[in-house]
């Protein structure tokens, strides 16, 4: 059974903004039983997980903190069991009535499993399974977002069976690229996953994941030099 604990990042040191303290607020009201965890520079020991992650290691030099979470949510998740989520979702109603799976996730579009609400055991296998991934994988692939490694994972392995993948109405009814219509929540939504950036990446530290897995320096060179040059042409079609 999934225990009673709320999982939440928060590093950088940043002030929240309004809609975390609502989203928060609202896992307070609706999880009254559940424990709440922040997981900030005070309680991790990031150095102990840099030495352990080569991934994690390189976005932490680069301050990618997005991707940082990306990896302590599932470390998180692996140790302790629980619920994680984003501090841009807004709980609805209690998620007793799923806590009898080994873990259950939600998807966030037709093609990819959401990853703002993940919930799992302690010690649960596709999360093990994504964790090493992180590991070694990462470094031969393509993929560097946690949504497209984890619905990766799902597709190209057998542990698609052992876990729990909701519709899109059950956590993550709003999609951010279309206008808002409040009927996108229905009597099956637990929650809402709102979709505000806490974290402005830097464009140009970024490029080093999307080049990653290239070995060949000369190809890896003209990618980067195409990235740059793609990103000039935007900047001048906003003009």
């Amino acid at each position: 059974m999934i225990p009673k604990k709320v999982h939440y990042i928060w590093l950088g040191r940043g002030q929240k903004s309004n809609l975390s303290h609502i989203c928060i607020n609202s896992w307070k009201e609706k999880l009254s039983e559940f424990e709440i965890c922040e997981w900030n520079e005070d309680n991790l020991d990031l150095d102990a997980i840099a030495s352990e992650n080569r991934f994690f290691a390189e976005c932490r030099k680069r301050k990618l903190w997005a991707y940082m979470t990306d990896y302590i949510r599932l470390l998180v998740l692996y140790r302790e069991g629980g619920i994680y989520l984003d501090t841009d979702v807004q709980v609805l109603k209690s998620f007793d009535p799923l806590l009898e799976h080994s873990c259950f996730f939600g998807k966030e579009a037709k093609e990819y499993i959401g990853t703002g609400m993940i919930a799992c055991e302690p010690g649960n296998s596709v999360i093990k399974k994504v964790l090493d991934f992180y590991q070694d994988d990462i470094w031969e692939s393509p993929l560097f977002t946690i949504p497209s490694i984890i619905t990766h994972i799902l597709n190209n392995t057998d542990l698609a069976d052992t876990v729990a993948v909701y519709p899109m109405e059950y956590f993550a009814p709003y999609d951010p690229w279309k206008p808002y219509d409040e009927n996108c929540i229905t009597k099956n939504t637990y929650c809402v996953h709102w979709f505000q950036a806490n974290w402005i990446d830097n464009p140009g530290l970024r490029r080093f994941l999307s080049v990653k897995h290239i070995k060949n320096p000369v190809v890896k060179s003209a990618k980067i030099v195409k990235s740059e040059i793609g990103a000039i042409f935007r900047r001048l079609k906003l003009r």
